[in-house]
């Protein structure tokens, strides 16, 4: 949800630098996917979203995030929805490389919608 907020601001100062250590990090998340490895799965998506999250520069938000993202890995019992959120890291990473921003955030805000969705179906339970 925080994403929702801080993404336009964070998608326009976004470097080459940020997008190759992102790219890693997908990559990461590719391989946990194909040996269905939810644990570390879980770990690097955490780094993923952390990692663009600071890049807004409030260690205030950045701290709640992380602390909301632990607890939720801790407490809850999640689906394996690993390949759509695959798929959706690739894309956004895809649009905001190319400089496609509002593509970019369109990722980001459906993923968002969906994750609701979930949640709501009662297949993410906190």
């Amino acid at each position: 949800m925080i994403e929702h907020f801080i993404m336009p601001m964070v998608v326009q100062k976004i470097t080459k630098d940020d997008l190759l250590h992102l790219r890693e990090i997908a990559k990461k998340l590719e391989v946990s996917f194909a040996e269905k490895a939810i644990v570390e799965y879980g770990e690097q998506d955490i780094e993923f979203h952390a990692y663009l999250i600071d890049l807004h520069g409030n260690k205030q938000i950045s701290q709640f995030y992380r602390n909301i993202r632990e607890q939720n890995r801790t407490y809850s019992r999640q689906n394996f929805f690993m390949g759509v959120t695959v798929r959706e890291h690739s894309d956004f990473l895809n649009y905001v490389e190319k400089k496609d921003f509002d593509k970019a955030l369109d990722v980001i805000f459906e993923s968002l919608r969906q994750y609701m969705d979930r949640m709501r179906r009662g297949s993410v339970r906190i």
